[in-house]
């Protein structure tokens, strides 16, 4: 590989064979650095996430009877229904005798 002393240098031409122990050890000075770095990021990205988990928590527990909310903005709820107990069908079984009153008069 020829070098010109005019010509500006880029790291793609540089072959790391020929640099020796100095280029790897940057290299590795680069890496450590970066890794440092995304350390620190994953950090803040997790108490960050936290911070925001805890507030959903709050947020989604809140209710009319836990704050100053009025009691439209709770949402509709489900009637509290046995899950033990069947809901019957109402009326006579099916192919049963029917029973007439008879009217008045």
């Amino acid at each position: 590989m020829t070098i010109h002393p005019s010509s500006e240098l880029n790291r793609s031409e540089i072959d790391p064979e020929e640099q020796g122990a100095r280029y790897w050890y940057e290299r590795y000075c680069e890496q450590r650095a970066e890794t440092e770095r995304l350390k620190e990021r994953v950090k803040a990205l997790e108490e960050q996430f936290e911070r925001l988990n805890e507030k959903l928590r709050k947020l989604s527990e809140r209710t009319s009877e836990t704050s100053s909310q009025p009691p439209s903005s709770d949402g509709p709820k489900k009637p509290n229904r046995d899950p033990q107990k069947p809901q019957r069908k109402r009326g006579p079984k099916y192919n049963h005798p029917g029973k007439t009153r008879n009217g008045f008069g």
